[in-house]
């Protein structure tokens, strides 16, 4: 397969300029700059994803494995997942093992923390499984902007019902000459991976049909 590059993303080619006004080209960047970062912030009305603070529990890291360990590290897990679900179940896991000061999640950190998970509703999808807080997973559920820049994810971290969500909610943005481009725009992307481009697409068929 060819080697596809990153799409990059230039805000500034959105913008109308005004032509009352005559701008040097240092001020021009600046204002360009400025909108480049007003598009990029989520709308206030909209909710908001952010990631779990979980306290340092790497003084428990030998208790890890410990059946004794089971009931604390399920409420550990069970937090992250009231906060975050949809959320896929190998960054639930690496959180968790992080709090214990595991620098990596291997296959049997992971197995650990997800038996303890065992019950708890999941999609699988293109991109991973995806783990719920509740009983079934809607097919639309309204996007979550990053609250802050720590708080962004990569698209194949979210669940393709909040992907359409986003498109459901911005249908305008499919009228736009690269729809893919316009959402990533609309939550702050500044490259399009074709991976990313994908799963945009896949959200946009899976809520309309459409490309």
């Amino acid at each position: 397969l060819p080697l596809v590059e990153d799409e990059e993303i230039d805000f500034a080619e959105f913008l109308e300029p005004n032509k009352d006004e005559a701008e040097s080209p240092k001020e021009s960047v600046r204002t360009n700059s400025l909108v480049a970062r007003n598009i990029a912030e989520p709308p206030k009305s909209k909710l908001s994803y952010r990631r779990t603070p979980l306290d340092d529990e790497s003084e428990n890291q030998n208790q890890f494995f410990d059946s004794s360990y089971d009931e604390h590290l399920r409420d550990l897990a069970l937090r992250v997942l009231a906060q975050e679900a949809p959320i896929r179940e190998d960054l639930l896991a690496r959180q968790v093992a992080r709090a214990h000061g595991f620098n990596r999640t291997g296959s049997n950190i992971r197995t650990r923390i997800l038996e303890l998970l065992d019950g708890v509703f999941a999609t699988d999808e293109s991109t991973g499984r995806f783990l719920w807080a509740a009983a079934d997973a809607p097919p639309i559920i309204e996007f979550r902007f990053a609250a802050t820049e720590d708080d962004r994810r990569s698209l194949d971290e979210v669940a393709l019902a909040e992907l359409s969500g986003l498109i459901t909610a911005n249908r305008e943005l499919l009228e736009s000459v690269d729809p893919p481009i316009s959402y990533a725009r609309l939550i702050g992307l500044g490259r399009l991976s074709q991976s990313a481009r994908e799963r945009i697409i896949e959200a946009i068929e899976d809520s309309t049909g459409d490309l």
